[in-house]
C-alpha cells in the first residue's frame, strides 16, 4: 500500500513538473517579432532546439540565446501563419543539461481568441439585416415619397452596418489570413454594388417625389386661376 501511494506521489510530482515546463509565453500579432525569453539563475547558457509552426513543420533549428544576466532572449519574426506556435529548447540549470518549452499564440489583432466574440458579431449583423430588410419592407408600402426616402435611407444604413461587422466578424475569428482578406474583399464588392443599386433606386424615388410636388403645385396654381 505504501509502495503504491509513494508511485501515485510521484507520478503527482512528474506530472505538475512536466505542465509546468510547457507554458505559454502570450499572444502577438501577425508578422511581429516575438522576444522568446527563458530565465535561469544558474545557467551558462541556453538554447533554442526547434520553433515549430501551427501546421507542425519547423520554423527555426537549433540557435543560441542572448544572455543578459539571468535571462536568455531571441527574437523571432517568422510569425506569417496564425496559430500556436511551439519553443522547445535546454539550459544547463546547476551543470545539468535541462530541457525546457512553452507555446505561443499568433492572431491577426495580437489579441487572444475569444470564443464568444464572434458568435455575439454574428448575432448583431444578423438583427442588423433583418432590421435593413423591415426598412426595405417598409419603402416598398410606404405611398408618400418622403416616407419612402426615409426608410430607404434607413434600411441602406442598416444593411452597410451588417456588412461592416461582417467584416470584423472575419478578422476577429482569427481564419487564415488569405480567406480573411477573400472574404473581405468579396462583402466590399456587394457592398459596392448594394450602394450602386439603392443610390439608383433612391435617386429614382426622388426624381418622382419631385414630379409629383411639381404637378401638385401646378394643378393648385390652375385651379386658383380658374376662380
Amino acid at each position: 500500500m505504501k509502495k503504491l501511494l509513494l508511485s501515485l506521489m510521484m507520478c503527482m510530482i512528474l506530472i505538475s513538473c512536466a505542465s509546468a515546463s510547457f507554458t505559454s509565453l502570450g499572444t502577438f500579432q501577425q508578422d511581429s517579432n516575438v522576444t522568446i525569453r527563458q530565465l535561469c539563475t544558474s545557467c551558462t547558457y541556453n538554447n533554442i532546439t526547434s520553433v515549430v509552426y501551427p501546421n507542425g513543420s519547423l520554423a527555426i533549428g537549433e540557435v543560441s540565446m542572448n544572455e543578459l544576466g539571468i535571462e536568455y532572449t531571441f527574437g523571432f519574426d517568422k510569425t506569417n501563419p496564425e496559430g500556436t506556435y511551439f519553443v522547445n529548447g535546454f539550459g544547463d540549470l546547476g551543470g545539468t543539461d535541462t530541457v525546457w518549452g512553452y507555446t505561443f499564440e499568433i492572431t491577426g489583432t495580437g489579441k487572444p481568441i475569444n470564443d464568444n466574440y464572434p458568435f455575439a458579431l454574428a448575432a448583431i449583423i444578423l438583427i442588423t439585416f433583418g432590421i435593413s430588410a423591415l426598412f426595405m419592407f417598409l419603402t416598398d408600402k410606404m405611398e408618400q415619397p418622403g416616407m419612402k426616402v426615409f426608410f430607404m435611407i434607413l434600411g441602406f444604413v442598416f444593411l452597410l452596418a451588417a456588412i461592416g461587422f461582417g467584416m470584423i466578424t472575419m478578422q476577429e475569428m482569427n481564419v487564415p489570413e488569405n480567406i480573411s482578406n477573400g472574404s473581405i474583399m468579396l462583402l466590399f464588392g456587394m457592398g459596392l454594388i448594394l450602394f450602386v443599386v439603392m443610390a439608383y433606386i433612391l435617386i429614382q424615388i426622388i426624381r418622382n417625389a419631385m414630379e409629383i410636388m411639381k404637378y401638385k403645385s401646378g394643378l393648385k396654381v390652375e385651379m386658383q386661376e380658374y376662380y
